[in-house]
């Protein structure tokens, strides 16, 4: 089932139907069929084995911008600093070696039903996480699977620091020097 189905004339005119056979069905035998609900239950079936089977979904449904990903692949090739990056139901390359730092900088890094790979650049970093049955790995190999850790980076004298606070849940993010 492609995504441009569900634009299409055919696919509507099926729901119609089944809709209109479903109000005779209740009117005339008094049976109830949850139509809506079946589809809706369908739907996300056909989601969860797309994901599981690892299967793309189509250009046109993925959501991708400077800031996010989700249900696509790709990478965030960071110039200038945001507040939050996020990958959702995708896989995802957080590249922040490119950064320079001018102060103190606090982002945020969420990762939901995804991968992120996270690129760390030459400067101290202290990165917060926090894992949902998912798991955070840092820089130093460390990892998380459930709960919370810290980590910090090298210290340089009066160099400006990066502060990342990073959640998982149901995923996997990795940082890297």
């Amino acid at each position: 089932m492609k995504m441009s189905m569900l634009l299409s004339g055919f696919f509507w005119g099926a729901i119609l139907i089944l809709i209109g056979i479903s109000i005779m069905i209740k009117t005339f035998f008094n049976i109830d069929l949850p139509v809506m609900r079946i589809l809706f239950a369908c739907l996300f079936i056909w989601i969860g084995i797309k994901i599981l089977a690892g299967g793309k979904f189509p250009q046109h449904a993925a959501v991708r911008d400077e800031q996010s990903i989700i249900f696509g692949e790709g990478k965030i090739d960071v110039q200038e600093i945001k507040s939050s990056y996020s990958v959702i139901f995708g896989k995802g390359d957080i590249d922040l070696s490119r950064v320079v730092l001018d102060k103190d900088t606090t982002i945020e890094i969420n990762t939901v039903f995804g991968s992120s790979s996270v690129k760390l650049g030459n400067f101290p970093v202290i990165i917060s996480a926090n894992s949902a049955f998912a798991e955070v790995k840092m820089p130093d190999s460390r990892v998380a699977n459930f709960g919370s850790t810290e980590y910090s980076g090298k210290n340089s004298e009066g160099a400006h620091r990066l502060k990342i606070r990073a959640s998982a849940v149901f995923g996997q993010m990795e940082f890297r020097q």
